[in-house]
Order: structure tokens, then C-alpha cells, then sequence
């Protein structure tokens, strides 16, 4: 476990980042509004897929470039080295996501491909949960090494 002057700055540091997913979760459903809507009739400048992509990219690159700093995800990398495979993979999930947001924004500029749009985003958003699942089990499991790490069978040398 952490320090104690630690863990109030980077619960405070996790706790801006689940509000930051709150609001990265608004453009997603908006997103998740077109895919609904485009199967069904013509869609609303404001949910313009171009535009709502665009969006979701400068959001998406601004909050995983805060979460993989230092003083996040490189305090997890050096107070719980448990969790060292972990966060590579969680880091490398944050460019694979941003790789298909740019995919599906060129994929949206042809309205001759938006079954493929809709199939895109919809799998977009289930990769993005799934994500965010996973990142919120690493704060968990720094939070609480003995019980999330035993799961996985590897129990931090943690007094109890």
C-alpha cells in the first residue's frame, strides 16, 4: 500500500478521472443516439458522426495522456508493481482506441458505408467499456492489492 500523503492526491487524481469518463460517456451516447437513429431515418446536424468523432478523439487523447502521466498511472507502475502487465495493456488499449475512432471517421465520410458505421461505433462503444471496466479493476486493485490480486493469484507482500 501506498504512503499515507500519497493516496489523498492520487484518489483525488482517480476521482477526476471517473468524472472525466462521465463526460467522455455524454459524447458516446451521443454517438450511440446516431447509431440508433441512422438505421431509422435522416440524422440531426448535431449528430453528425463527423463531428461527434472529432469530438471523441481530442477527448480521448487529452484524458489518456492524463491517465498514463507520472503522477497517475506512474505512481500505480511504481507503488504496485502487480499491476505492471496491467497498465501496458490498459496503455496499449488507449492508442488501438484512438486508432479505430480514425478509422471510423474516415469511414464516415462515405454515406455509402453506414452499415459499417453502425457496426464500427457499436463495437467502439463495447470496446470502450470494456475498458473503462478494466481500468476502474486497476484502481480497485491498488486500492485494495490483497483482495483483487489474490483473484488473480498473485497476492502483493501486503501486511493484513
Amino acid at each position: 500500500m501506498p504512503e499515507p500523503a500519497l493516496l489523498p492526491s492520487l484518489f483525488g487524481r482517480a476521482t477526476a478521472f471517473l468524472e472525466e469518463h462521465r463526460n467522455l460517456r455524454e459524447t458516446l451516447d451521443r454517438l450511440q443516439s446516431y447509431c440508433i437513429l441512422l438505421g431509422q431515418a435522416e440524422v440531426a446536424p448535431e449528430l453528425d458522426p463527423q463531428h461527434l468523432l472529432g469530438h471523441l478523439c481530442r477527448l480521448m487523447v487529452d484524458h489518456f495522456a492524463g491517465e498514463e502521466a507520472d503522477d497517475y498511472f506512474g505512481t500505480f507502475r511504481r507503488e504496485a508493481p502487480w499491476l505492471k502487465e496491467r497498465l501496458q495493456r490498459l496503455e496499449e488499449e488507449h492508442w488501438e482506441i484512438v486508432e479505430v475512432i480514425g478509422e471510423l471517421q474516415r469511414v464516415a465520410q462515405s454515406t455509402h458505408r453506414r452499415d459499417e458505421l453502425v457496426d464500427g461505433l457499436a463495437r467502439l462503444l463495447e470496446r470502450v467499456d470494456a475498458h473503462e471496466r478494466a481500468e476502474a479493476n486497476l484502481v480497485h486493485g491498488f486500492f485494495f492489492p490483497v483482495e483483487v490480486s489474490a483473484e488473480a493469484g498473485e497476492v502483493p507482500n501486503v501486511a493484513v
